[in-house]
């Protein structure tokens, strides 16, 4: 035999076996549902995460404003605490968000997201 043919029959040979393998809709559906409930968690995690940071860095400016208000204006700080507030807020407010979106009890696991804040 030559190399062709033997490359091609490797070849032939692999496909075959990936399809034998290959998932139904059904299973396709399950595993992007499973990852859209993790990144769901990421994502509100990281805003909480992200609103405390901006939270301090507001009270950081409210406190700079204080010691000197004609350099820092007041509404740097208040910005900053406002979106931090906002950010951190969306952890108890993604559920209903989604469920809203995609129907009632779409995601499952999304709950316990909302509990620990």
């Amino acid at each position: 035999m030559n190399i062709k043919t033997k490359l091609s029959a490797v070849i032939l040979t692999a496909i075959a076996t990936t399809i034998s393998f290959g998932a139904g809709v059904g299973e396709l559906a399950q595993g992007w549902g499973e990852t859209a409930t993790a990144l769901q968690v990421l994502l509100v995690i990281g805003a909480a995460l992200v609103g405390l940071a901006m939270m301090a860095a507001g009270g950081m400016q409210l406190k700079k404003h204080g010691e000197n208000p004609q350099q820092v204006p007041l509404n740097k700080g208040l910005i900053f605490l406002a979106s931090g507030a906002l950010l951190f807020g969306l952890s108890a407010t993604s559920t209903t968000m989604l469920d809203t979106i995609f129907g009632t009890g779409a995601a499952e696991g999304s709950t316990d997201v909302s509990s620990e804040f």
